[in-house]
């Protein structure tokens, strides 16, 4: 990275902003990596592109803890230890153990050092930029009707229907949504006007539900 390949030097300014840095490793080895030698190169790309960078406060991090046995990896943590002279969080990003424990570890971090209060600039107020409010012409939920099929489906159709079915985002629950909609603007009421009994079929956007009364 010191002599700008991959991200290079655009990766080590970055980390300049920062005031701690959290070196995450893979203590599991799991792709045939030594978490050690992973250390010791971050280490020596910090210190020969920047002494101060490699002097900011520093947590390092054990991950994917759960993919080793609980001997072995006291065993990494105590060789880290005894080698770096660190300390090391051990966490699992999958089953989130130890997530908490370093949360807390950064957050205290993060609150002892004040320090970056007295480096924020304070910029020139900017006015707001003016907006044009949007405005969204929604139907009435009772606008829509119901029509039966030359297959003696019940198709409900309007401008209702068409609004919630169009304009409405596909999430979870859209289908419920769009039925509690039309339901208030009297769905069921519209479709026993219209004769529909238990078991036939109702065409709402293309979609086909059974009724049940």
């Amino acid at each position: 990275a010191h002599q700008g390949v991959g991200l290079g030097h655009s990766f080590l300014r970055h980390i300049e902003r920062c005031k701690t840095i959290v070196h995450l490793l893979d203590i599991s080895e799991s792709e045939g990596r030594d978490f050690l030698q992973d250390y010791d190169d971050i280490r020596y790309e910090l210190e020969f592109y920047k002494k101060e960078l490699a002097d900011k406060p520093e947590i390092v991090v054990a991950n994917k803890c759960d993919l080793l046995p609980q001997e072995e990896r006291e065993n990494k943590l105590e060789i880290f230890r005894k080698k770096i002279g660190k300390d090391i969080i051990p966490i699992s990003a999958a089953t989130r153990e130890g997530v908490n424990a370093l949360k807390e570890t950064i957050w205290k971090n993060v609150e002892s050092d004040h320090s970056y209060l007295s480096s924020m600039k304070v910029e020139e107020e900017l006015p707001l930029p003016q907006v044009e409010p949007v405005v969204l012409n929604a139907p009435y939920p009772e606008d829509f009707r119901v029509e039966k099929d030359s297959e003696g489906r019940y198709v409900v159709l309007g401008p209702a229907v068409d609004f919630y079915t169009r304009k409405i985002r596909a999430f979870k629950y859209r289908d419920r949504f769009i039925m509690d909609k039309l339901e208030k603007g009297g769905l069921s009421s519209k479709l026993r006007n219209a004769g529909i009994e238990e078991g036939d079929t109702v065409v709402i956007d293309d979609k086909e539900y059974v009724f049940k009364d």
